[in-house]
């Protein structure tokens, strides 16, 4: 989860930066607002796709547990069993961790969000229920008592009664408004609310919404413009006029927002055709780069049922895995941190003759670390070889398991993050069957 809000997060940067350098400057208004939505909903989805290249084959097999540390060349002191790990005093379930925090903090936070969200859209319904209401081919214009410039909420437009029914309101305002309106920029918005409330933690979807309410300004003006007998410098002065205004639901469009500069340029800008083809061409290498860069990933499609090696073993022993019934011998030669050993070093270990290896000495589990296993989602369960589900383990008891082992899985293993740990479990009969081939201990 954290690696795809890192990715997600990346490419909302990226594409964010690519709109300011190359299109918002640019009178391609319509293309703007595409590439705006396409690309929240392109780095959202992207980072979630794993596009994995094969390399090369590697064999198939599932191994038995690590039991022993064997090398030629190692010291006696470090042949040694390793450590099983467990996690006897504590029961799952029941103890918060740092992670369980962070998700109450999460939920709560957006928990308020989404409250604040939902009183906007009942402040506006509101003012939709107490207006007096005025149809207008296909837009509903609400009348309020509040001194106010008019703004738009879907297919609403809310001015003020006074002007409206005095006829002193300016037919500029109500055209911007109608434009609004007519385009459906309410979507826009709604949308981006909603992403803002799930991802909160993220301060680019705040610069996102500016960028998107700038460019359905942009929009209304160029529809209030595109009519012949609107003169531009009165336009602006009328957009001038109206700066000191401003309203407080967030979820509208309105004549007012970001009278900036920005707005008064773009009303005397023009794009050729061409250089408006260069820009979006210009966006396919980053668009693509992205892609690459999220998603493909590289791994041996084969590799299954490896488990990982545990911190326990020591540095540069190298750890012998037998296959069942001793058909031979799988060798997985990593260090300490989990890391393959050089070339060098893989060539100097040597296969210990059939039958070399002593057999583990039983050992069954105690009711506690039973428990634990059955319930917890963090362990991997294998039972005489077979992965079972946690919940099988309810019909057994610690007399009937004779030999256990259980290691943490690292970063690199098939499983993880489904589960963090792997436990391997042995009946009598899966005892025997496994080790049948090992040497008795003297």
């Amino acid at each position: 989860m954290i690696a795809y809000l890192i990715k997600s997060a990346v490419c909302l940067v990226l594409l964010l930066a690519a709109y300011l350098l190359l299109l918002e400057k640019e009178k391609m208004h319509r293309f703007n607002r595409f590439f705006l939505l396409a690309g929240l909903v392109f780095s959202l989805t992207i980072s979630a796709i794993i596009i994995r290249l094969p390399q090369a084959a590697v064999p198939n097999v599932h191994i038995l547990p690590v039991n022993y540390v064997i090398d030629e060349g190692t010291p006696q002191s470090i042949q040694t069993t390793v450590q099983s790990v467990e996690i006897e005093n504590m029961t799952i379930g029941k103890m918060l961790t740092i992670t369980d925090y962070l998700a109450i903090a999460y939920t709560v936070i957006a928990f308020i969000l989404l409250i604040r969200f939902v009183k906007n859209l009942y402040d506006i319904n509101t003012r939709i229920r107490k207006g007096e209401r005025h149809q207008f081919e296909n837009y509903n214009v609400i009348l309020v008592s509040e001194n106010i410039i008019p703004y738009s909420f879907f297919n609403y437009i809310f001015v003020n009664k006074a002007e409206y029914e005095s006829e002193v309101m300016d037919q500029q305002l109500l055209l911007h408004e109608f434009t609004h309106a007519n385009q459906r920029h309410s979507y826009d918005i709604m949308f981006i609310e909603l992403l803002k409330i799930v991802f909160w933690f993220n301060p680019i979807f705040i610069l996102y919404k500016k960028a998107i309410q700038l460019n359905h300004e942009f929009l209304a003006d160029d529809g209030v413009l595109s009519y012949t007998h609107i003169n531009l410098k009165a336009y602006q002065r009328l957009l001038l006029s109206k700066a000191g205004f401003s309203h407080t639901l967030n979820l509208t469009s309105n004549f007012n927002y970001s009278i900036t500069k920005k707005r008064l340029i773009m009303m005397n800008q023009t794009t050729p055709k061409l250089r408006a083809m260069l820009k979006v061409i210009a966006l396919a290498p980053v668009m693509t780069a992205l892609v690459f860069a999220c998603c493909i990933r590289a791994e041996a499609m084969a590799v299954k049922n490896i488990p990982a090696l545990i911190d326990t073993i020591p540095q540069k022993a190298k750890v012998l895995f037998p296959k069942p019934a001793g058909k031979g011998q799988f060798l997985v030669q990593r260090d300490k941190n989990g890391k393959d050993l050089s070339a060098g070093e893989k060539k100097k270990i040597k296969f210990p003759a059939p039958g070399s290896l002593y057999k583990p000495v039983k050992q069954s589990p105690n009711a506690r670390q039973l428990q634990s296993w059955a319930k917890g989602y963090i362990y991997g369960i294998w039972l005489d070889g077979k992965h079972v589900k946690n919940d099988a383990l309810a019909n057994y008891t610690t007399k009937d398991i004779v030999f256990y082992t259980s290691s943490p899985l690292t970063k690199q293993a098939i499983n993880y993050p489904k589960n963090y740990f792997q436990v391997e479990l042995y009946t009598e009969d899966g005892y025997n069957e496994a080790f049948k081939t090992w040497k008795s201990r003297p």
